[in-house]
C-alpha cells in the first residue's frame, strides 16, 4: 500500500480532500529547510521516507491462517470512527 493510498483512506474517512505538493517544489522546499531552518514539518530525510514505497506484506499472517473480514478501506473507515470514539 502507498503512502498516498494509506492517507487517501484517512482523508476520504475524515471528510477532506487530500492535498498534494507537486514532488519538484516539496523536494526545493525541503532542500531550502536543511540548509535554513524555517521551523517547517518538512525535510530531505522526511520526504525520503514518504517516497519510499511501504511494504507490510501479509504473507505469514495468512500462511497461519489469517483471514482480513474487512476491505482496507472499511478497516480504516473503522479505526477513524473508533478513534473520534474515544
Amino acid at each position: 500500500m502507498s503512502w498516498s493510498k494509506y492517507f487517501g483512506y484517512f482523508a476520504d474517512a475524515a471528510g477532506v480532500r487530500l492535498r498534494r505538493l507537486p514532488w519538484a517544489l516539496a523536494k526545493g522546499i525541503a532542500r531550502a529547510a536543511d540548509v535554513v531552518p524555517m521551523g517547517l514539518p518538512i525535510n530531505t530525510q522526511r520526504l525520503a521516507f514518504y517516497r519510499a514505497e511501504p511494504a507490510w506484506p501479509m504473507d505469514r499472517a495468512e500462511a497461519l491462517g489469517w483471514e482480513a473480514r474487512v476491505s482496507e478501506g472499511e478497516g480504516f473507515v473503522r479505526g477513524v470512527a473508533w478513534v473520534r470514539g474515544c
